[in-house]
């Protein structure tokens, strides 16, 4: 039975081409050699090469039996496998010397095989190359360098035998056999363990979690527990999703996975899970935000500040504009995070296997400035910078990334041996005269 991928690659350049004719109007020329056609011609030729080439490239990397390379890789990963690494060999010598000593990194020869090896010291030499190993026993190796007190070196034995890179039909072979050797549990279930069915000694539940297979074998599971939380933060309320204590981890773990019986299912993970329950890291971030005014008039002025030659005045910005501009910050940060972790309110976060993708996008961030703008008509819109930290109020401007538009983002990619969050530190506001008097400065 054919699929639909064999659909694509069974159109030839010239399939396409009489596709393409065949859709434009007769009123025009298409005759070989007509603008029409040469035009037609240059399409299809790209379009052959990516029906017959990049779609079959792009289909294999979803499927395991026919991925290659880093997209091989990428399914590892997602079982907590990785690509074996080629090896050198190592050779146990006898040495017979008088009363010198060979020096650890002397490279010795072989006059019968013209090989090479490097003494790595204790009566050991290491292969030149990594790869397949060969037996050796009793190859005589002399030294590139004159040693008076030794009379002969040679390889005895192998101390350990070397490889080349795994092949992807080897890692293929161990990704199958761990798939098929998983048993019990689902990601899932431990999201729904977390945080709807546990609770901490002071009765509080969890907002959400990050949940990574780990481990070089299946049953091994990895639990990152947050909580939700709004704290004071520069007189206003902030959003700030932060990890659980060390003490609140600990109790998870019991609960899922005692410590002291792990894997043999006396808690709520299933017999044969082993399950890590930890906290992550946190991804600081902060904000200078100017709002850019149509009109100044009547508004006090509070300070210049000379960049590049031209000077920009600074006006005080009310309680309430500051306030709509950090809660909208806020409000940003909340979806950013929310997207990225197993919450009581959201289904599923932006995640493949073992990775889960948090992105603060500033389209969004302009977006929810962009909304507040009506309530405020004197406002003509807004000039951002983020940096991940708090630097010298001085340094702002020079420090700060400036946000142009919504092509601009921060991604971190999270994976079983990595999970950070976001956390704003400091939204800070100020005001400025509107974008005529500001057009010749580099930001």
């Amino acid at each position: 039975m054919s699929s639909q991928l064999d659909f694509i690659q069974d159109k030839s350049l010239w399939d396409i081409m009489e596709e393409m004719l065949n859709a434009t109007t007769d009123t025009l020329d298409k005759r070989e050699g007509s603008v029409i056609y040469d035009a037609i011609l240059s399409l299809a030729v790209e379009l052959a090469d990516f029906y017959t080439i990049r779609v079959p490239q792009i289909c294999n990397a979803f499927q395991i039996l026919k991925a290659t390379g880093d997209d091989l890789d990428n399914w590892a990963a997602d079982l907590g496998l990785s690509r074996m690494s080629a090896e050198y060999t190592y050779y146990n010598v006898l040495i017979d010397t008088t009363d010198e000593t060979l020096v650890v990194g002397e490279i010795l020869r072989s006059h019968a095989t013209n090989e090479e090896w490097v003494y790595q010291g204790d009566n050991i030499v290491q292969s030149i190359a990594t790869g397949n190993y060969s037996e050796n026993n009793g190859t005589i190796l002399e030294p590139s360098s004159p040693y008076n007190g030794i009379v002969s070196v040679k390889i005895s034995s192998i101390n350990a035998a070397g490889r080349e890179i795994e092949s992807d039909e080897e890692l293929r072979v161990r990704i199958i056999n761990e798939i098929s050797s998983s048993v019990g549990g689902s990601v899932i279930q431990y999201v729904d363990l977390t945080i709807n069915q546990f609770k901490t000694s002071d009765n509080r539940r969890l907002f959400g979690c990050l949940v990574f297979p780990c481990g070089r074998r299946c049953g091994y599971v990895r639990i990152m527990p947050c909580y939700e939380d709004y704290v004071a933060h520069d007189a206003f309320p902030i959003h700030n999703t932060r990890w659980a204590t060390v003490e609140d981890c600990n109790q998870l773990k019991e609960y899922i996975d005692p410590i002291d019986d792990e894997g043999y299912g006396y808690g709520k993970a299933p017999i044969g899970h082993r399950v890590i329950v930890e906290q992550g890291e946190y991804y600081n971030i902060a904000f200078l935000i100017y709002v850019v005014y149509a009109d100044t008039t009547g508004i006090e002025v509070i300070g210049e500040r000379v960049i590049n030659g031209v000077t920009i005045t600074e006006y005080a910005v009310s309680d309430d504009l500051k306030q709509a501009v950090q809660d909208a910050t806020a409000k940003c940060m909340k979806n950013v995070i929310d997207r990225a972790l197993f919450t009581r309110t959201n289904s599923m976060p932006d995640r493949r296997g073992n990775r889960y993708r948090m992105v603060y996008a500033t389209s969004e961030h302009v977006a929810a400035l962009e909304a507040i703008k009506p309530s405020f008509p004197n406002v003509l819109g807004f000039q951002l910078y983020y940096t991940p930290e708090i630097p010298p109020e001085t340094e702002w401007p020079y420090q700060g990334r400036y946000i142009e538009a919504s092509d601009d983002f921060v991604p971190i990619i999270m994976t079983h041996r990595q999970a950070k969050m976001f956390r704003v530190l400091d939204t800070s506001v100020a005001g400025r005269t509107r974008y005529a008097d500001v057009n010749d400065v580099e930001w």
